[in-house]
């Protein structure tokens, strides 16, 4: 990477709010959170943790992880359910990046297992969690919207 593209790695503040929302535009429909809900998120919701990639002061890109507790173990567990970087800012190892920064976090909160979805056509994404240490699941999942 040129020192031109090496992002800097951080977690997200409510400052963010903005452009974490333009990105969430590109990345999910437009009408999925408000700016006000994105705020009130960043500000409160203790169990998400949200980490950007900036280059020259703009956020290239995000990965959000839930902090999963349940009563049925005494270990928690962390569930990527975003990972975006903007197209122009892609095969620039901004992924690997965001992966590996949330990786050490959760590590420092005594978070050792990390699960996370990815669609079957987005091969590309499939090397890059498989070149980070990965393992391919073969449980089925199911959805229902009410």
């Amino acid at each position: 990477m040129d020192n031109f593209y090496t992002p800097i790695i951080r977690l997200a503040q409510a400052s963010d709010a903005l452009e974490l929302k333009n990105l969430n535009d590109l990345f999910n429909d437009e009408d999925d959170t408000t700016l006000g809900e994105l705020e009130t998120s960043l500000q409160e919701n203790n169990r998400e943790i949200v980490v950007c990639a900036e280059i020259e002061a703009t956020i290239v890109g995000v990965c959000c992880i839930q902090v999963m507790r349940t009563m049925c173990f005494n270990w928690q567990y962390a569930y990527i359910t975003e990972i975006f970087v903007r197209e122009e800012h892609r095969s620039r190892g901004i992924g690997t990046l965001l992966i590996k920064f949330s990786e050490q976090e959760l590590l420092r909160m005594g978070i050792k297992k990390i699960f996370l979805l990815v669609g079957e056509p987005n091969v590309k994404a499939q090397k890059l969690y498989e070149s980070l240490g990965f393992i391919e699941m073969t449980e089925k999942k199911y959805m229902k919207d009410n």
